[in-house]
């Protein structure tokens, strides 16, 4: 239509949506025209050549402000337009060099004359500039940093401390009532006994005997270390690697801040401190440590695959630092010494940085003693305990000794003022827990002297070291969150944690709740959300409990005054822009509704992320465990053994016959009683009888009893008795035909290698399922054991002899992946698989054959061999506050070396065992106390009739007749001394 044509008066209202289309052809066609000339001409000349290009139109027509001004109405709001092409922006930009007011008032014009009027209602936005939209960025930054971030770290706190208190409430209370150890539990779990050691339990007296050969096997070194408690093995760490860690440990001791430093015995010139794999140095020398071709296979067979790490830590002597005293690194009467089963064992490898001479004071030991529960250790270490050196005079740089750690040893003096500093690396690891039911937990009284972010680590991580145990990988590790999917959990921050507070052990001392509390509580937690306790008679279960509370009603509160907050102010915001001038009339109520959309979905996130966690822990085996109370707690629940032997007390010469270890998880420690000294003996003599036992095989029966009849008499001529475990751990004697039958039966076992691997299989078999996780189910308990016992004895009754004779000369081989087993076997096997009715009985049937018999040999010592109603005198406690000797007699014996007697006055006690002596008859003219109406007078004996004395009184002459020798006591009194427990370096 011309410009100057008038002819419609009638006034027509267009759309924007028409103005859009109208605007979008103009643009396309102008786009296509002028493209070549789109890089010479800038764009407001492109479309002043397109306007000179059109044939209708006059360059200043209103029309083509028309369609410029459609066009910027398009680009500001533009909704789903199909059309839109990518040269809309640069032609719109060109019209801003325009003059938009006249522009706009001509076009208005040109439209009021053709009969075009258009929507005021709708004004121009503008676009934002760069710096508006970095204003704008800033304020979302802003908004983020000040609202919407400190919400959301309020809400999760508030359900982490939800999550941390019902996971105490859940999991961590029944576990810590479960690890807590008692004399309840120390009566009911033993698994050895008390034993009170000498001087001559000392197993060597010269340090070179605990050096290994350099090529050595792994079965000889697990035989060295069982006897000794002491391995040296040559060049661990080469003398690069050492020199190396050396000169670190020497640049940090001087730089270490108070609370990073660890207190060792005899503190003074002594320097000490945890280490950790992110020091290039430390790394190289774990990776080293953690490969070697002797050390890590012997490590495995004494402790279990890949142990769990428990300290990592260096300590240094300089000149002038002093003996320590003798100790062990724990606790006897809460080790895996006494308690095999309730606790794990622990050791400790020392390894020199340098060559160490005695003057540069080599860690002294008492090799042996990792059998000794008590006596007198301190003194006997002291006159005969030597330093750890080879025959040439020194403890090489990079050799390394496995020390169990319940052998007594000390630091010695550092007295070479020219010498160099001695520094030693000190690693300790205990067996990975298992991960169905395990009951042992740390032995107690190690100093942990680990970093708290690199617990949960094993010694296949320290073997990589530098991949695995880097950060954040080693803080996750640490805190049971995370770990590599080729690698296996060892005993993280919380779990041993929780050991050692439930029974107070080092790092969880009620003195060191003190210094926690002085000292301002939890790092980085506000003194005013730790936990208030009574120190006087609260620990740290209720101050971590406490603080958990505290944490959760302050983080509860502050969510329920920021979330109404933020909601509140997101109104005001609201409330004020709807006053503002705006184009967008909706914009508002957006920015509104998306302000709560982030409050539910930060709401929604930290629920999600809180009911995972809860999902995650329930369906964990630990909590399985710890649910069905299977973790941690006695595993002596099924109690089907019926001896009833008198109880005793064991000396180390009695034969002793364990029912409470075998399981593969225990490795070295299925040995540990065979190591016993009264066991030695007798498995030597085992071990070369069983050979005549299987070449006897073809002969009458009666040839086979007289090799057990020939080892029960040599054990009697060498005054040893075999001592059965029975009942709650108390040790049974045995009857001599009990003692043929248990030596037959080893016999039998040990002459074929193929059926001592069967029946040991089946009697770690039968020890799961009675202390295992499926301890305390009905088929477990009434037909599994039952089956078992029953199998173990088909497998021992010879049917006749043929059978015997083809599972005597089965292959003697241990590789039993290469061996076939005989037709023989697999018949009585069958045989035993299909009982009707199982027998629980696994005692031979023997002929009441009389061969000759052994000597009758004596006691060791007096007192050695006392039992369950023998005649003692036993130590008592009067009003003066001091022990005396009174006659009684022994009503029960129980392992831990508590007797119970019966005095003969009436009452009854608990007495240990070195308060318990042999009674020695009176003799005449000896002098004694008599009891008369709780007075004592002394006397002097002049007869002796059995149990009846006749006595004279000393003061008056008076002589009394017919005297009870239970109303006589000897005047000698002792007072006890309570013996010091040492529970450091």
């Amino acid at each position: 239509m011309p410009p100057n044509n008038k002819s419609n008066n009638t006034s027509t209202m267009l759309d924007d949506e028409d103005v859009k289309r109208i605007a979008m052809r103009i643009a396309m066609t102008a786009s296509a025209k002028l493209q070549s000339q789109k890089e010479v001409l800038s764009d407001a000349d492109l479309m002043r050549q397109y306007i000179l290009m059109c044939p209708y139109l006059d360059p200043n027509s209103p029309a083509i402000e028309a369609a410029l001004l459609g066009l910027l109405v398009q680009n500001d709001d533009n909704e789903n337009d199909n059309n839109k092409l990518p040269q809309t922006d640069t032609i719109i930009s060109s019209s801003s060099t325009l003059d938009d007011k006249a522009s706009t008032a001509a076009a208005a014009a040109a439209a009021t004359d053709r009969g075009v009027t258009f929507d005021k209602s709708k004004k121009k936005k503008k676009k934002r500039g760069t710096f508006g939209k970095v204003f704008c960025v800033f304020g979302y930054i802003l908004r983020t940093l000040i609202l919407d971030f400190p919400l959301a770290l309020f809400i999760a706190a508030y359900f982490a401390a939800v999550w941390t208190h019902r996971l105490h409430d859940w999991y961590l209370r029944p576990q810590l009532e479960a690890l807590y150890w008692d004399s309840e539990r120390m009566y009911q779990e033993e698994t050895y006994y008390k034993r009170y050691c000498e001087a001559e339990d000392q197993s060597t007296r010269k340090g070179s005997d605990l050096f290994l050969p350099i090529n050595a096997t792994t079965q000889e070194a697990y035989d060295h270390q069982l006897i000794h408690g002491l391995t040296v093995f040559p060049s661990v760490l080469s003398d690069k690697t050492a020199t190396e860690l050396r000169d670190f440990v020497i640049s940090q001791n001087f730089k270490l801040p108070e609370d990073e430093s660890i207190f060792v015995i005899a503190n003074k010139h002594r320097y000490s401190f945890g280490l950790g794999t992110e020091e290039p140095t430390v790394a190289t020398a774990m990776e080293e440590l953690a490969s070697n071709e002797r050390l890590k296979p012997a490590l495995e067979k004494i402790m279990g695959p890949n142990p769990a790490l428990i300290e990592m830590t260096c300590i240094t002597s300089t000149p002038g630092a002093k003996d320590q005293y003798w100790h062990d690194d724990v606790v006897a009467r809460a080790s895996a010494m006494q308690f095999g089963r309730s606790f794990g064992p622990s050791y400790s490898i020392f390894i020199q940085l340098q060559n160490t001479t005695k003057k540069m004071g080599a860690t002294a030991a008492c090799p042996g003693t990792h059998f000794c529960a008590a006596g007198s250790m301190e003194t006997f270490c002291d006159k005969q305990g030597f330093q750890v050196v080879g025959e040439d005079g020194y403890w090489r740089t990079g050799d390394a000794m496995l020390m169990n750690m319940n052998i007594y040893h000390r630091g010695a003096a550092h007295k070479d003022p020219d010498a160099e500093d001695r520094v030693m690396l000190i690693l300790t690891f205990v067996p990975r827990p298992r991960s169905h039911a395990e009951s042992r937990q740390m032995s107690q009284g190690i100093t942990f002297s680990l970093r708290w972010d690199m617990w949960g680590h094993t010694l296949d991580d320290l073997a990589h070291a530098k991949t695995r145990m880097t950060q954040p990988w080693t803080t996750l590790r640490s805190l049971g969150l995370y770990k590599q999917k080729d690698a296996q959990w060892g005993i993280d921050y919380i779990s041993g944690g929780s050991m050692r507070m439930a029974n107070g052990d080092n790092g969880f001392r009620d003195d060191q709740l003190e210094e926690q509390i002085e000292a301002g509580g939890f790092p980085l937690l506000p003194s005013f959300l730790n936990g208030e306790v009574d120190t006087e008679k609260e620990g740290w279960r209720q101050y971590y409990l406490k603080t958990c509370i505290k944490i959760e009603e302050f983080t509860f509160r502050v969510n329920l005054v920021a979330v109404p907050s933020y909601i509140l102010l997101q109104l005001i915001i609201l409330v004020v822009r709807l006053f503002l001038p705006s184009d967008d009339k909706n914009g508002p109520f957006r920015r509104f509704g998306w302000a709560i959309a982030r409050l539910v979905f930060v709401y929604g996130l930290a629920y999600g992320l809180f009911k995972a966690a809860v999902h995650h822990v329930d369906n964990t085996q630990w909590a399985r465990d710890i649910s069905g109370g299977r973790r941690y707690t006695n595993s002596f629940v099924i109690t089907d053994n019926d001896y009833s032997g008198p109880t005793t007390y064991p000396h180390r010469e009695d034969v002793l016959i364990e029912t409470r270890y075998k399981s593969p998880a225990f490795a070295m420690y299925n040995d540990f009683i065979m190591a016993h000294p009264g066991n030695r003996p007798w498995k030597v003599l085992l071990d070369s009888t069983a050979p005549l036992y299987e070449s006897y095989s073809g002969l009458p029966k009666i040839f086979r009893e007289q090799l057990p009849e020939y080892m029960v008499s040599s054990m009697e001529s060498q005054q040893r008795r075999f001592l059965y475990q029975g009942k709650k751990s108390h040790w049974q004697l045995m009857s001599r035909e009990d003692a043929l039958d248990y030596n037959e039966r080893q016999l039998q076992i040990s002459s074929s290698p193929v059926l001592r691997r069967v029946y040991t299989g089946l009697e770690y078999l039968l020890q799961d399922c009675k202390h295992g996780h499926l301890r305390d189910t009905v088929l477990v308990r009434y037909d599994v054991i039952p089956f078992l016992m029953s199998l173990q004895h088909k497998l021992l009754t010879r049917f006749d002899n043929e059978t015997f004779v083809s599972l005597a000369h089965l292959p003697d081989t241990e590789d039993m992946d290469n061996v076939e087993p005989a037709p023989k076997l697999i018949n009585i096997l069958h045989r035993s698989l299909t009982l009707t009715k199982p027998e629980c009985k696994s005692r031979f049937v023997r002929r009441p054959v009389k061969l000759a018999v052994g000597t009758s040999p004596g006691e060791p010592e007096a007192g050695a061999w006392i039992r369950e109603g023998s005649i003692v005198e036993a130590r008592h406690r009067g009003d003066s506050g001091q022990y005396k000797w009174y006659h009684a007699t022994v009503d029960h014996i129980a392992s831990t070396g508590y007797h119970a007697v019966n005095f003969y006055d009436g009452q009854e006690d608990l007495v240990k065992a070195d308060g318990v002596r042999a009674y020695i008859p009176f003799t005449v003219g000896e002098k004694v106390e008599l009891n008369t109406d709780e007075v004592y007078i002394k006397t002097e004996v002049i007869r002796v009739r059995d149990n009846m004395l006749d006595l004279k009184e000393l003061k008056s002459g008076k002589v009394v007749k017919n005297i009870f020798m239970g109303d006589v006591r000897r005047p000698n009194t002792k007072t006890i001394k309570k013996k010091r427990e040492t529970k450091y370096y």
